[in-house]
């Protein structure tokens, strides 16, 4: 049992370290961007407008929730019992980044959604040169 606890642990931190890292990454990028007297920005479209906002915030607010998305989209795709309210659980969070209103209140369908969110993870991909 306190073997389980301690991986648990050991991956809490490794996660916490990769987020640190990556932001830091990010960070730097940023920088380097006011250097050269650069805006940063990502547009995209939230079922009413289009939206350009300053990249770092949205960033942060998706690697704060990154790690649960994930977990959510592979027991998502399980036959597990919570199936269901972990896709609903991802997408709320997909979502809450972005600050997109549901499809019914007149934002983006669930799918455009996570076109977003990869869309958005491979942008940020391609400023780090990890592409």
């Amino acid at each position: 049992m306190n073997l389980e606890k301690a991986n648990a642990e050991m991956k809490a931190s490794v996660i916490k370290l990769r987020k640190a890292n990556l932001l830091l990454r990010m960070e730097i990028v940023s920088l380097k961007a006011k250097l050269r007297c650069e805006f940063l920005s990502y547009s995209y479209y939230d079922g009413f407008r289009m939206v350009t906002n300053d990249l770092l915030p949205i960033w942060k607010r998706f690697w704060d929730v990154s790690p649960e998305i994930m977990i959510d989209l592979k027991v998502s795709k399980s036959l597990d019992v919570y199936a269901s309210k972990c896709g609903e659980s991802a997408e709320s969070s997909m979502r809450s980044i972005f600050n997109i209103r549901s499809f019914s209140e007149g934002g983006l369908a669930c799918v455009e959604v996570i076109r977003l969110f990869n869309h958005f993870n491979d942008y940020c991909d391609g400023l780090l040169g990890n592409k």
